[in-house]
């Protein structure tokens, strides 16, 4: 998925730039990430986290849920198979595109495309 102007902060928390007055996909902690970004859901991303960090849960939790927790990540996984592979176009001769969509769409300088 392309990503546009996102900025995590210390690992605490995020913040899309380009969705600054959109709310609810903006920014937020990291279960708001995993929930824009996954699409889990608010207690998916606590587990979901939990499990990253290592903790372990009580064995009760494990017979309620452990089903439901691993049917729900085998069909978020073979959604993720089914994704087509990213595949780089043929490499251009020259950068002429590049210089007509930085000078022309984007409105840069011709000297400061040429620094970079």
């Amino acid at each position: 998925k392309e990503m546009d102007s996102i900025r995590i902060y210390n690992r605490t928390n995020w913040f899309r730039w380009s969705r600054e007055h959109e709310k609810g996909s903006n920014g937020g902690s990291q279960i708001d990430f995993l929930r824009v970004f996954a699409n889990m859901d608010v207690k998916e991303s606590v587990f979901w986290l939990l499990d990253f960090s290592g903790y372990q849960r009580s064995g009760e939790w494990e017979k309620k849920n452990a089903s439901v927790y691993v049917e729900k990540m085998e069909k978020r996984r073979s959604t993720e198979e089914k994704k087509k592979k990213f595949v780089l176009p043929a490499p251009a001769r020259n950068n002429d595109c590049l210089y007509s969509y930085l000078t022309g769409d984007r409105a840069l300088d011709r000297h400061t495309v040429d620094y970079f």
